[in-house]
């Protein structure tokens, strides 16, 4: 029933034998296999390590290492590879097994995909560094950019765009993801969202546009 549920569960799960050199691992369950997307022959008798490919300058290594020697539990977020080359983010808790004896036994690895739990951190950064920006931006023109180019890029939206009030119109000033030709250089009052988030002073989200 152990195995099975190990075997089952939806995170990755790997045993290692310290005894052996250079700790390989010697149990993977399936949540593993599904995770890396590799095979259980792949990776049986290898060290963990494997999945960092060649990205071994990652401080949460070292952090890892020590723990290891000093036979303490520990949990780290690692740059990992699938076996296609994928990046993903894995959240690695690696904690020391004893025998009846008190002994070191084996060394047992939980790993959980956060990768876009680590997505919209970065974004949240790229976020808050932009709002710095636009602090400091004097000209409108340059607001407008800056706001848009943090729209596009950071939210991965398809189109971005800026409109200023000019009395009854919105002007477009800044449109990206776009043909210029696919969307008005000027709204007249009343038409388009747009005016309804103006005139009220509040967010106004649509799931879908075409409404």
């Amino acid at each position: 029933l152990k195995e099975r549920a190990m075997d089952e569960a939806n995170v990755g799960i790997t045993i290692s034998d310290p005894y052996t050199p250079d700790n390989p691992i010697v149990y993977v369950n399936q949540g593993f296999v599904n995770q890396t997307a590799s095979r259980r022959e792949a990776a049986l008798g290898r060290n963990r390590r494997f999945l960092q490919d060649d990205d071994r300058d990652q401080p949460a290594l070292n952090t890892l290492r020590e723990a290891v020697i000093d036979e303490e539990p520990v949990t780290v977020d690692l740059r990992n590879y699938r076996w296609n080359g994928e990046l993903f983010w894995n959240r690695l808790s690696v904690t020391p097994v004893y025998d009846e004896a008190g002994t070191l036994a084996n060394y047992i690895g939980i790993q959980q995909d956060v990768t876009e739990e680590k997505l919209r951190e970065q974004r949240l950064r790229a976020l808050h560094e932009t709002t710095r920006e636009l602090l400091q931006t004097e000209a409108v023109d340059d607001a407008a950019t800056v706001a848009a180019d943090a729209l596009f890029e950071e939210l991965d939206v398809d189109l971005a765009g800026i409109y200023l009030r000019d009395g009854d119109e919105l002007v477009q000033n800044t449109v990206l993801g776009a043909v210029p030709e696919q969307v008005p250089e000027r709204i007249e009052r009343g038409r388009t969202p747009l005016w309804e988030a103006i005139e009220s002073g509040n967010t106004v989200v649509y799931d879908e546009f075409t409404d």
